[in-house]
């Protein structure tokens, strides 16, 4: 069952920041034009390298589930983690567009991506 979520959650990391074509919050590129904040937020839902992060979690997630193996075993626990994080962090900015508690939820996202980079 985990394999499952861990696809789901895979897949959120796109599906999130589409809500806003949606008419669930706000774009964070509108929010940051209107505001006068510079744009160095993630626009969209294919920013620049992170559409790149993102597939590589979703082939990582794909592979875990089809057949497991020593690595993807490692990487699954602290990856999925830091991708709930990430989804925590995405409603934040297109809901609340709080950057205190924005920065709170960088915490926890670089921990969990720390610890999949120093996985066994």
């Amino acid at each position: 069952m985990i394999k499952y979520v861990f696809v789901l959650v895979a897949i959120l990391q796109f599906a999130i920041p589409a809500l806003p074509a949606f008419g669930i919050g706000e774009s964070i590129g509108d929010r940051a034009v209107v505001a006068g904040i510079p744009p160095e937020l993630p626009l969209g839902i294919f920013f620049s390298i992170w559409s790149f992060i993102f597939f590589g979690l979703i082939g990582i997630a794909v592979l875990h589930m089809r057949d497991p193996d020593a690595a993807t075993e490692s990487l699954a626990p602290p990856l999925m983690l830091a991708a709930h994080g990430n989804i925590l962090w995405l409603l934040n900015a297109h809901g609340l567009g709080s950057a205190w508690v924005g920065l709170i939820l960088l915490g926890p996202k670089f921990f969990f991506n720390r610890e999949a980079a120093y996985s066994p």
